[in-house]
């Protein structure tokens, strides 16, 4: 029963538009002929063939149209031609579904009537009949889905480039990520590398720089215990490097280092903090032999880790 009644009121709905444009066609005016007493008429249906060049029957003669008065607000049915007077020369266009006000009229030229119209953005002047209606709500709802476009189309755009952007952002960041991993994995494949080599070796490592380190270490001179210090930082800069770690400094390579893939990470950190407070006072650090061997034997858990010596 539902779907009857609403192919009922469809059909009514489509029977009442046909009367009211019939109605409007025929220039029937609900007012009767008080209408034009009080400078109020109901819209006629004229041919334009002199007045705006849009003669003939179109379906603009059947939208109802409504009464126009003085200060009624009123739309357009379609792109209109605004005159300078009714039927006189055109100042210029306004666009379908425009608004405007009634300011003066109507007038009657050129077989059609004219309604002298203030819109919203120049030109104001003078307009057929024929192209308007005051069922602004009407025709606004029946255009609802133009309306809803032209109002959006700038959103559509701007969300569109920044959806454009953000694309671009995630293929960059994809990019840099995919070179930070493939980086990491060279740093790591080049760390077991170093490692199964050295176990594959049947004598052990022997650097000559580190057999120098254990023998400043032999000596009872506060500044060769610091110098031991130093040259082992030399050599935790050289075999970082060797790895594949990337820095300006000893700090910077460390910093890129995974924990996973150093598991004497801490020790090298302490070790070299404590070369960079010799380095940085001299003379005036004072070192014991203890404290030197504990920091040597730091940088040997390193060394020892990755086989270095």
């Amino acid at each position: 029963m539902d779907g009857e009644h609403h192919d009922t009121y469809a059909w009514l709905f489509v029977i009442l538009l046909l009367i009211g444009g019939a109605g409007a066609y025929l220039g029937v005016s609900p007012m009767g002929d008080q209408a034009s007493n009080t400078n109020t008429v109901t819209a006629e249906n004229t041919q334009d063939n002199k007045g705006d060049g849009k003669g003939g029957l179109s379906w603009k003669s059947l939208f109802p149209k409504g009464s126009f008065e003085k200060g009624k607000r009123v739309i357009m049915l379609d792109e209109v031609s605004v005159r300078r007077s009714p039927g006189g020369s055109i100042l210029g266009e306004q666009d379908k579904r425009e608004r405007a006000t009634i300011i003066e009229g109507p007038v009657s030229a050129f077989g059609s009537q004219w309604w002298n119209l203030d819109f919203k953005n120049a030109p104001d002047g003078w307009v057929n009949q024929e192209s308007i209606s005051a069922f602004v709500f009407f025709y606004m709802l029946l255009n609802i889905i133009p309306i809803l476009y032209g109002n959006i189309i700038w959103l559509g755009v701007v969300l569109s480039l920044l959806f454009t952007l953000m694309l671009l952002w995630i293929f960059i960041k994809n990019k840099a990520l995919q070179k930070s991993l493939k980086e990491r994995k060279s740093v790591r494949y080049t760390i077991e590398e170093q490692k199964n080599i050295a176990k594959m070796e049947a004598t052990p490592v022997v650097n000559k720089k580190w057999v120098h380190v254990q023998s400043l270490m032999e000596s009872q001179n506060n500044n060769d215990w610091r110098q031991a210090i130093i040259e082992s930082d030399i050599m935790l800069d050289e075999m970082l490097t060797k790895i594949g770690y990337a820095g300006q400094s000893i700090g910077e390579k460390l910093k890129n280092v995974e924990e996973s893939d150093f598991f004497t990470l801490n020790d090298a950190w302490e070790a070299h903090k404590v070369r960079n407070r010799i380095a940085h006072k001299g003379s005036d650090f004072v070192i014991s032999h203890s404290e030197a061997m504990r920091v040597i034997g730091l940088y040997e858990n390193v060394f020892r880790e990755f086989y270095y010596v």
